[in-house]
């Protein structure tokens, strides 16, 4: 079973709208003493009445207002992709991968918690034009969690991405520095594999697909395939058993292997060779 690369659209797009805040910032240049980031520490609501009164006196108070509203997008949109980022690295991978993508996964809920939590508060004070002590100091508290979280799912999405396949290889034969692990198919998966199989004209055969996002793809029908990656997975004896079932079923000229194109229903037009 091959996996589909890990979804990342939501992820870099996130990362995208995180630049754009950079490249504005630095074109705002110094129009303003403070920034959003000192807003959120503030701490104490004489600090953010200082901040704000600096903004409204530069003419920056409505242009904060929109960066705050699409600080809610960015948060959205990295904090969502950093998730599934996580959970598809922990459904797919070797074991370190799978680590790396629970605690991505985990870091992404908590970025998603504090930084909303902290960018509502700062938003509330924004347009009351006042601060309140409880807003800003549960806004500054949460503002180390948040730098945290996202450094985590910034640095383990990388890394998990490194640790995933071999370097320079996206195919993920064993022989090739894929890793092989048991899982549990779908009826959909189990069903593809034995029509796929069956057209084939093979008792025994090795069936390689990929899982996307409209169901398994076939990939491969491999009538002579490895078996260390399965056996060594399952801890079964699989050449035993194939060994078994020949034993039991070989017949002079019992045989359906098939050659041309074979047309599978629902799966369209699959090659087959003698």
């Amino acid at each position: 079973m091959t996996e589909e690369k890990p979804p990342l659209k939501f992820w870099l797009s996130g990362l995208g709208i995180f630049g754009i805040f950079i490249v504005l910032g630095a074109l705002a240049g110094d129009a303003s003493q403070y920034n959003i980031v000192d807003h959120q520490g503030a701490g104490t609501a004489e600090m953010v009445n200082t901040i704000q009164a600096a903004w409204r006196a530069n003419g920056l108070r409505n242009a904060v207002i929109y960066g705050m509203i699409a600080d809610f997008v960015f948060i959205a949109v990295y904090g969502w992709g950093s998730f599934v980022a996580g959970r598809s690295f922990y459904r797919s991978g070797n074991a370190l991968v799978r680590l790396l993508g629970g605690f991505i996964a985990a870091a992404a809920v908590v970025f998603l918690i504090s930084d909303y939590l902290e960018t509502i508060l700062q938003f509330v004070q924004m347009l009351q034009d006042e601060g309140v002590d409880w807003m800003a100091a549960t806004a500054a508290t949460g503002q180390p969690i948040k730098f945290a979280a996202f450094y985590v799912t910034f640095f383990g999405v990388l890394a998990a991405m490194n640790r995933q396949g071999a370097e320079g290889e996206f195919r993920s034969n064993l022989h090739r520095g894929g890793s092989a692990r048991l899982i549990k198919i779908t009826p959909e998966e189990r069903s593809t594999a034995v029509r796929a199989a069956k057209a084939m004209g093979l008792n025994v055969c090795g069936v390689d697909l990929l899982r996307s996002n409209h169901g398994p793809v076939i990939m491969e029908v491999n009538s002579s395939p490895g078996l260390e990656g399965i056996e060594t997975a399952t801890g079964k004896d699989i050449a035993g058993q194939i060994i078994e079932f020949i034993e039991a079923n070989a017949k002079k000229g019992n045989t359906k292997t098939k050659g041309g194109v074979e047309r599978i229903r629902g799966l369209g037009s699959v090659q087959t060779q003698a």
